[in-house]
C-alpha cells in the first residue's frame, strides 16, 4: 500500500492507493520487442554489444550537468501516467528542476488529478532532435497545493492556460484554486548523450555495419536513487 500526500496551505489530505506499475521509455535505438522477464537488471550486465560498449560511469558533478544540458534543449518533456485505458502521455514544460525534481504547474481539475491519485508512478522524458540525445527519469509524483511555492515558480504566461472565469476567484493566477504542482523526485534517471556531430555519427554507423563492429556514438549514463537524494538534498527537496 502506498500514500499519496498533497502538500497544501489550503485543504491538505492524505490520499491512499495502491500503485500499479508504469513502464515508458524515450528510446533512441531501434525498437524491438521485449517480454518483461528480459528487462535488464540492475545487477545484471546487458547482452546487448551497444549498451555493452556505450554504457560509462562519471561523477556526479558531470553526470548532473550532462542530464541539465540535454533538457536545457528540449524544454518540453513528455509525462506519462497510468490512464484508466493504459499509459497516457502528454507534453508540458517543466515550471522548476531544481536538484533533478521535477515540477509541473497544472490544473486539478483536469484528469491528471485522478491518474496520479490511482498510480503516483511516472516517467518523464525528453529527447533532442538536434544531438538526439536523450532522457529517462522514473519516479513518483507528489500533488503539491501551496500557493507560496506556486508563486515561486510561477510563470505569469501560464495563466493562459486556466483562463480568468471573471469570478474573482478564478483568475487563472497562480492563487487560482485550479492552480498545483505535479512534483516527481526521481527514483532513477537514465540518459544517452550523443558524443559525435551528426557526420561522424554517420560516418560510425556505415562504418560499423560494413566491419561488423559496434558503433558508439555516444554514451549511456545513469543517476541512482542515492546520487538523486543527493543533488535533491543540496538544493533542500
Amino acid at each position: 500500500m502506498s500514500v499519496l500526500f498533497r502538500q497544501s496551505t489550503r485543504a491538505p489530505r492524505l490520499i491512499s492507493l495502491t500503485p500499479r506499475p508504469v513502464t515508458s521509455t524515450a528510446a533512441l535505438q531501434p525498437v524491438r520487442s521485449f517480454h518483461a522477464s528480459q528487462i535488464r537488471k540492475a545487477d545484471m550486465p546487458s547482452k546487448d554489444p551497444y549498451t555493452q560498449k556505450a554504457e560509462t560511469d562519471a561523477p556526479l558533478a558531470q553526470k548532473r550537468d550532462e542530464v541539465f544540458k540535454i533538457i536545457s534543449e528540449v524544454k518540453t518533456a513528455m509525462l506519462v501516467s497510468k490512464g484508466p485505458v493504459g499509459l497516457h502521455s502528454r507534453a508540458m514544460a517543466p515550471a522548476s528542476q531544481e536538484g533533478l525534481v521535477f515540477e509541473f504547474i497544472y490544473n486539478q481539475e483536469s484528469n491528471k488529478e485522478e491518474e496520479l491519485q490511482n498510480s503516483p508512478d511516472v516517467n518523464i522524458s525528453y529527447f533532442s532532435p538536434s544531438s538526439t540525445s536523450w532522457v529517462s527519469v522514473a519516479g513518483q509524483a507528489k500533488l503539491v497545493d501551496d500557493v507560496e511555492h506556486i508563486k515561486k515558480i510561477w510563470n505569469p504566461l501560464t495563466s493562459a492556460w486556466f483562463g480568468d472565469l471573471g469570478d474573482g476567484k478564478h483568475t487563472g493566477s497562480y492563487d487560482d484554486p485550479r492552480v498545483g504542482i505535479i512534483s516527481v523526485k526521481p527514483s532513477s534517471i537514465r540518459y544517452w548523450l550523443s558524443t559525435s556531430n551528426s557526420v561522424s555519427s554517420i560516418t560510425q554507423i556505415v562504418g560499423s555495419a560494413i566491419t561488423g563492429k559496434t558503433a558508439s556514438p555516444g554514451v549511456i549514463r545513469e543517476l541512482s536513487s542515492t546520487e538523486l537524494e543527493q543533488l535533491a538534498s543540496e538544493v533542500g527537496k
